[in-house]
């Protein structure tokens, strides 16, 4: 499993690219894209993880969140899995927008807005992973891997990784 894990690193390291790895995304109903990876006003130890979600087709959107999460922080080889729901430190919560502004000002919403051009888009949902205090040192890449229930075969479930370098 680490040597996997090594193995995919690598390989997205040397691709020189930051994009989603899937052994199946095409079986996927959805599209997930990353989009960014800010630090917060906490500091660089607290970041959030923006993705673009997008149908493939409309009947089977949105996806359903899932709980599980898998991070490795600065290339560490050391990953921890969060379960969103037996978390005691809390270090982990999630947000989800769509084309609408939120009800409360939002600088996550506003960097969205000056990254992508949301009203292309019939169906969008804007999926952002926040890291609260999750380390001591600063975080300058990140490896996250996660997946999301299908809409209408809520036993499928599959897994993408994404490496990012957070700004």
């Amino acid at each position: 499993m680490k040597f996997k894990m090594l193995l995919l690193i690598c390989m997205i390291t040397l691709s020189g690219f930051q994009t989603a790895i899937s052994q199946s995304n095409s079986e996927l109903t959805y599209n997930l894209e990353f989009i960014k990876a800010i630090p917060t006003d906490e500091g660089k130890n607290s970041v959030n993880a923006i993705f673009k979600i997008t149908p493939k087709l409309k009947v089977d959107f949105p996806p359903v969140i899932g709980g599980k999460y898998t991070v490795d922080l600065n290339k560490k080889n050391n990953p921890e899995i969060i379960i969103l729901s037996k978390q005691t430190a809390h270090k982990l919560s999630i947000r989800l927008f769509g084309k609408n502004e939120p009800d409360k000002p939002s600088k996550t919403y506003d960097i969205i807005k000056s990254l992508v051009n949301i009203e292309e888009y019939e169906d969008v949902l804007f999926f952002i992973l926040e890291f609260k205090n999750i380390t001591d040192i600063p975080i300058d890449k990140m490896y996250l891997k996660f997946g999301f229930w299908e809409k209408n075969n809520q036993d499928k479930r599959i897994e993408q990784e994404f490496e990012f370098d957070v700004e």
